[in-house]
Formats: C-alpha cells, sequence, structure tokens
C-alpha cells in the first residue's frame, strides 16, 4: 500500500510580482513567436507540403538543409 502520510502536505511557492511580471513577459514573446503568419515557411522539397515536410524559412538554408548544421559538411 502506498504511503499517503504526506498527502495534502505541498508548500506553495510564492513569486514577487516583478519577477511574474518578467516571466509573462517572456511567455508573450514566445506566443508571439509562434503566432500563425509571424515568421515565413517554406516546403522542402519532395515533401509536397506535407506537415512534417514544412518549416520555418530561418531555420533551413534554400537547399532544405538546417543552418548550422556541421553534420552536412561531414
Amino acid at each position: 500500500m502506498a504511503d499517503d502520510s504526506h498527502e495534502g502536505n505541498a508548500t506553495e511557492v510564492q513569486v514577487d510580482d516583478e519577477t511574474r511580471r518578467k516571466a509573462e513577459e517572456q511567455v508573450a514573446g514566445i506566443d508571439k513567436k509562434y503566432e500563425p503568419g509571424a515568421r515565413p515557411t517554406v516546403t522542402l522539397p519532395g515533401t509536397n507540403g506535407m506537415v512534417s515536410g514544412t518549416a520555418f524559412a530561418d531555420m533551413v538554408d534554400e537547399n532544405g538543409e538546417m543552418k548550422g548544421d556541421s553534420s552536412a559538411d561531414a
């Protein structure tokens, strides 16, 4: 049988207003980045536009390779 003796003893973390405000700003920035149309997309060659073949244009080069991917050079 499980030990339930600690059930309900969770401590609540207190967050000050400044920390909460900064976190809300960060979340808003992340949300804005992923709004529809916020970043251009490209269809990768050979995928016919399938969801798995769609990427943010700033993440791939003109050949469909991930930007900064050093394994492509090997």
